[in-house]
């Protein structure tokens, strides 16, 4: 080997050892698969903790109910809730949860009469018993809650109710040439606490309100926000016209120490109280009618 060999290797060493050392490639690699996988491993446990706190918040919501459940409640059936079908005027005979005492109707002990005593006389109450026990035979008598000579017709209106079997019944009975009209005849819920109907005046329905003497106000709402006092008539008896929203307008009734022992939807006015359908057409008769048709109408 010549100088030039010699010159060559040593050339060589000496850059050899100003190289730096061969990268680890495969540690290099594994860090950062070692780095990625922890992570996983903490977004993964970062979701699992917002789920249960996302749990944790709706669960209580869900079982809580809507934001609406601290409003006067209804409770009872519906004026239908026997399953028979009703031709009466719409009514409301609900009664909010937890009412007690003297605002509870108890059939066995209903609240004293109110109104005019020309309402009750011994001939009114008699017809109006027979019709009511023509149509209920097993009804025993009825009881007069409020009662009065309703100034258009000059004819006797009485509330009441009845036993009938192991329940009740309450109504309202108007007088008529015709005979006794049982505008409204419906169940009576335990518990009730407001009878309140949509029955016929003079130019639109009247809402009357029938709820226990300890009454100190009866409201309607005709837009279901803005309630008003009504006329009361005697003390817890109202009566105003139903020119309200049918859809929304609202009666409330407060008790004895001012609590609202009532508040709902106020009941309809009834399309027709005759029970005549509202479709039909008041068509004249048109062309001749022969004698011989005549004789035998």
């Amino acid at each position: 080997m010549n100088l030039t060999d010699d010159q060559l290797r040593e050339s060589l060493h000496a850059r050899a050892e100003r190289i730096a050392p061969p990268v680890d490639v495969f540690g290099i690699v594994e860090t950062r698969a070692l780095r990625i996988r922890r992570r996983r491993v903490g977004a993964s446990v970062a979701g699992a903790v917002a789920a249960v706190v996302a749990v944790a918040v709706v669960v209580p919501t869900l079982v809580g109910g809507s934001p609406h459940t601290n409003r006067v409640g209804v409770g009872g059936p519906s004026p239908s809730a026997d399953g028979t079908p009703s031709t009466s005027a719409p009514s409301v005979t609900q009664t909010p949860t937890g009412a007690t005492g003297e605002a509870v109707l108890d059939p066995a002990a209903p609240w004293p009469y109110r109104g005019s005593d020309k309402a009750i006389s011994t001939a009114t109450l008699n017809r109006f018993q027979q019709d009511w026990s023509a149509k209920h035979p097993d009804s025993g008598a009825i009881e007069p809650l409020w009662g009065e000579i309703y100034e258009p017709s000059q004819q006797p209106e009485l509330v009441f109710t009845a036993k009938l079997g192991d329940g009740a019944r309450w109504g309202i009975a108007m007088a008529s040439a015709s005979g006794t009209k049982f505008v409204v005849d419906q169940p009576l819920a335990a518990g009730t606490t407001v009878l309140a109907a949509a029955v016929p005046g003079d130019e639109v329905s009247r809402l009357l309100v029938v709820a226990a003497p300890t009454t100190t106000a009866i409201r309607y709402a005709p837009d279901g926000v803005s309630f008003t006092g009504v006329t009361m008539l005697d003390p817890g008896v109202g009566v105003t016209a139903l020119e309200g929203d049918a859809s929304i307008d609202k009666l409330q009734v407060l008790g004895a120490g001012g609590d609202v022992v009532f508040e709902g939807p106020a009941p309809d006015p009834a399309a027709s109280i005759s029970g005549e359908p509202t479709n039909v057409l008041g068509w004249p008769a048109r062309g001749a009618v022969s004698s011989d048709l005549r004789r035998n109408y």
